[in-house]
Parts: structure tokens; C-alpha cells; sequence
């Protein structure tokens, strides 16, 4: 900390915030900066507030925080300064933090619930609460403005399954270019990032071993880490479907090891456009879309299922088959059997039969019979 000269006039006082980065006010009195420069420091012994605290925007502190994010994934990153830049700023990027109230943000959060999806309002106030929490942290507030505040409400939307007749019928419809992205995705459970960055050299026989992802930022295709550790994982395919995506690598994917299995027309990754280009006039093809005219642009596709339903479906399809939740969750590359049975434990119910079967198989004496009948239970 330190009172200089700025000018022929005024004097400067610097010193260091939390985060340890220098800041300046100008004064035009040397009394006025060394007062400040005292209490700033009194603040920082207490454990009090950045001196700075009063003035900065929460726009100012958003790209502080976004600064400060290296230890998470391009794609979190990219999610929050999204959200910030797209409806919170606009709301009170200009407003000082630390005048941000829960009035303010509970009402901001009711507007956007007349004109934007639950989910997506869900995402700002997460967003926009990390934020908050990490200038906490900062010592930009001393008192949450998020204490009190209701969060949205998200509806239950049950997820979206295929059979295995509505799937043939998409991968029948999409072409010889991408039937076998279909059906590897529907076989395997493979996310489609995933999918989209497999690479040759990791397909080997009937296995495919996950190993990153590749997406679409802002920047460019991005090459990153899988979802989770435990989403590093090599599948076994089915005989069939390995045999497909054999047929189709001999045709699409280049010869060298670093190759993608599955790229599109022009030799690319398949990107956004895939959407509504293939897969939407695809279902519609397959009976899984209808088309919606309009007055004032051209007719659409509607109705269809999304891709990451082809996720859920390999779920399903598994249950069918008798496979173990343990390795459904493997072959989903979930963090934990948990996860796996939260999501999709209402497609097996046969589970809990099981289960009470094999209680009645420990009881050596057990009377196995209907405990609606008195009879039955006499004889117990």
C-alpha cells in the first residue's frame, strides 16, 4: 500500500485486493488517500471488505470470476459467461455488487420465467449464484443477496425412449453415411461427443474404448477430457452392430490412427447442423416427426426425438436383455451406481421382485402364499 503523486494536483492510493491485484483511487487531497489507504488496511486485518467493494459492477466482478475459473472445463466456463453475458448483465451488470439485492434478483428471476424455460432459468441462477458465492469469497460482500431467494422450479420431464424398431427405422432412413453413428449410439450408450471425437485407433474388434470428447466452442472444436473419470471406458458392441460400424469405416474413415470414425460430407466433424439437416428429416422419414407449415418461412420438422435420447434407449435396451445395473453404468461411463439407478431404476422393476423373492429364499420355513389369505396366515 502506498500514497503517490498522480499529476501536479492529486495524489493516488494503491494497494492490493484479496485475489492479490493491484488497484488505484485517485484523490485530490493526500489526507483523503491516506484515510482511505487506512482503512482498506484496518478492512483487510479484519477480514472486511475490498476497499473497492462499494464501486465495482457486477459486470466488473463476473469477468473477474471468469478469470479465475482455469480449474474447470471449457465447456463450464463457457456456460457461465454465457448466461451472465446473455441475462444477467443486461438485468444489473451495471449495478455495484455490493448494492445486488435478493428483491432484485427474485424478481429478475420472475421475469424470465414469463419468456424462457424453467430449465434455462435454472442455469442462470446457478450461474449467477456461483458467481456471487466466489465474490463472497473475494471479500466483495460480506452478505449473500442470495440467502432468501426462491430457485425456479424445474418439471419433471420423463426421458424419451425407442424401441428397437423405431431406432432400425432411423438408421434405415439416414443414409449409409451415418446409419452406423445410429446404431453404435443406441448400442452403446456412448455420449454424442463422444461419439463424435472417437478416433480409429480406439475401435478394435468389437470394442470401442471412450477415451475424450470433441466439441464446439466458441473458439473452434475443442478436444477435452471425458464428462467424468469414470467416463473413460471401452464397450463392447454387439456382434452386429460391430460389424456394421466395420462395413462403415471401410467406406468413411481415413486410413491413419488418429482419424474420426465418423466425420460428415465434407470430411468434418459432425457438428450442429447434423440436427436439422440429417436427423430430423430422418425421423420424419421414420414416422418420428411431423411437418409444421408456416405462413412466413419455410416448413419444418417438429416432434422428433432429440439424439441423447439414443442414450436412454441403450438403457432400456440393456434392461431388456437382463443386463446388470453395474454394467450399465459402465458402459454409461456414470461416477456411480447411484447415478445410474436414480435415473433410470424405474425400467427395472423386476428388481425389487427379485429381491423379495430371494428374503423368502433365506427364511428356511418361509410359507409362500397369498398374505391376502386368512387361511394362509393361520398356518404361519
Amino acid at each position: 500500500m502506498a500514497v503517490t503523486k498522480y499529476g501536479t494536483k492529486k495524489w493516488q492510493a494503491r494497494w492490493r485486493d484479496a485475489n492479490g491485484k493491484q488497484r488505484a483511487k485517485v484523490f485530490d487531497k493526500k489526507g483523503d488517500a491516506d484515510a482511505f489507504l487506512r482503512k482498506a488496511l484496518n478492512l483487510a486485518d479484519a477480514g472486511g471488505l475490498d476497499p473497492a467493494a462499494g464501486k465495482i459492477t457486477v459486470a466488473e466482478v463476473g469477468a473477474e470470476f471468469l478469470a479465475s475459473c482455469i480449474h474447470l472445463s471449457p465447456g463450464t466456463i463457457e456456460g457461465y459467461a454465457r448466461d451472465l453475458t446473455r441475462y444477467a448483465y443486461p438485468a444489473f451488470g451495471n449495478v455495484p455488487i455490493s448494492k445486488l439485492t435478493s428483491a432484485q434478483i427474485q424478481s429478475w428471476l420472475a421475469e424470465q420465467l414469463t419468456r424462457l424455460a424453467p430449465s434455462t432459468v435454472k442455469a442462470n441462477y446457478r450461474s449467477l449464484r456461483v458467481m456471487v458465492s466466489w465474490a463472497i469469497r473475494a471479500r466483495y460482500l460480506t452478505i449473500n443477496p442470495f440467502d432468501g431467494v426462491n430457485a425456479p422450479r424445474v418439471p419433471f420431464v420423463e426421458k424419451e425412449y425407442l424401441t428397437v424398431e423405431q431406432v432400425e427405422a432411423i438408421a434405415n432412413s439416414i443414409g449409409d453415411r451415418y446409419r452406423a453413428f445410429v446404431l453404435v449410439a443406441a448400442y452403446s450408450g456412448a455420449r454424442l461427443a463422444e461419439l463424435v471425437g472417437l478416433r480409429r485407433a480406439w475401435v478394435n474388434g468389437n470394442t470401442i474404448t471412450i477415451n475424450e470428447q470433441l466439441k464446439m466452442r466458441a473458439t473452434g472444436w475443442s478436444r477435452e477430457a471425458t464428462k467424468t473419470s469414470g467416463s473413460r471406458r471401452t464397450i463392447v458392441l454387439p456382434a452386429s452392430i460391430a460389424e456394421e460400424l466395420r462395413e462403415h469405416m471401410d467406406k468413411y474413415t481415413g486410413p491413419g490412427p488418429d482419424d474420426l470414425v465418423f466425420i460428415n460430407q465434407y470430411g468434418n466433424p459432425i457438428g450442429a447442423s447434423f440436427r436439422g439437416n440429417v436427423w430430423a428429416p430422418a425421423c420424419h422419414k421414420a414416422g418420428l416427426a411431423e411437418l409444421k407449415t408456416h405462413a412466413d418461412r419455410p416448413t419444418t420438422i417438429v416432434g422428433y426425438p432429440k439424439f441423447h435420447s439414443l442414450r436412454h434407449t441403450s438403457v432400456a435396451i440393456c434392461i431388456a436383455a437382463g443386463v446388470a445395473p453395474k454394467v450399465i453404468q459402465q458402459r454409461l461411463g456414470h461416477s456411480s451406481i447411484v447415478l445410474t439407478m436414480n435415473t433410470y431404476g424405474h425400467l427395472m422393476p423386476g428388481i425389487d421382485d427379485a429381491a423379495a423373492a430371494a428374503m423368502d429364499d433365506l427364511r428356511p420355513s418361509a410359507v409362500v402364499a397369498d398374505v391376502g389369505d386368512p387361511a394362509a396366515r393361520q398356518t404361519e
